[in-house]
């Protein structure tokens, strides 16, 4: 008996999910099921599947695990220049989320000097302008 291709990496899928209903509370140990998944199943599946599992969650539940994602994707704060302060900072910004980008951006303008600050506006003004 031949198995369709959708059919047996479904299986695979709900195979590993009921491995991993049988670590209980182990929560390090179900981090294995998210890899599983997202080479078993398309973003559509595991997108079906996220909502059907909020959808059944507590609003405050859910809550608290959509707010430990977000934290997981930040980078953090920048930390001191190693080598080149410049190239240090571009690659921060490359990588922080705009949250995280704004936060900073606002911090370190409102901790200028007036004049260094005009002189900033004045630069991003004609960045704009051109």
């Amino acid at each position: 008996m031949t198995v369709r291709p959708n059919l047996d990496r479904h299986q695979r899928a709900c195979r590993m999910l009921g491995h991993a209903l049988t670590l209980g509370a182990d929560a390090e140990a179900w981090s294995g099921l998210a890899v599983v998944l997202e080479h078993r199943l398309t973003a559509f599946e595991r997108s079906c599947l996220l909502a059907s599992v909020i959808g059944a969650m507590e609003i405050d539940d859910a809550l608290l695990i959509a707010g430990m994602i977000a934290r997981k994707a930040r980078i953090g704060m920048p930390l001191p220049p190693f080598l080149d302060a410049v190239d240090d900072a571009a690659w921060w910004a490359d990588n922080a989320s705009v949250e995280e980008r704004k936060a900073v951006l606002t911090a370190a303008f409102l901790s200028l000097p007036a004049r260094d600050q005009d002189a900033f506006l004045s630069h991003a003004s004609r960045r704009v302008a051109a």
